[in-house]
């Protein structure tokens, strides 16, 4: 999983439509690696992701990029607590901007 955002690794000016298409495909691996059929079905019913994308990005590369990395290196280490308590994190982030958004009637 680090292979898809190595090209973005150091970059000051990230090309956002490739970043969105390694972001998809993270969290497409996440999705399957979790086991989780209830969060799998919630997100091909509710098509959240799509929905986001359609917009743009929810939070800019240079927000995610660290977040996504500390994940898989948590995975690497095989330390399924701290790869949960990292995903947790950055989805709770996510999460309050689109709060935001949504408090303040934007698009998203």
């Amino acid at each position: 999983m680090k292979s898809l955002f190595k090209p973005f690794i150091g970059k000051n000016n990230i090309d956002v439509k490739k970043y969105i298409e390694a972001d998809q495909e993270f969290h497409n691996a996440i999705l399957k690696l979790s086991g989780n059929t209830i969060l799998k079905r919630f997100e091909i019913l509710s098509n959240v992701t799509l929905r986001t994308y359609r917009g743009g990005l929810i939070r800019q590369p240079e927000e995610t990029l660290n977040e996504h990395l500390g994940i898989i290196e948590a995975i690497e280490q095989g330390n399924s607590e701290l790869a949960e308590e990292r995903i947790r994190d950055h989805s709770k982030k996510t999460c309050k901007v689109l709060a935001l958004r949504l408090e303040e009637n934007e698009d998203f």
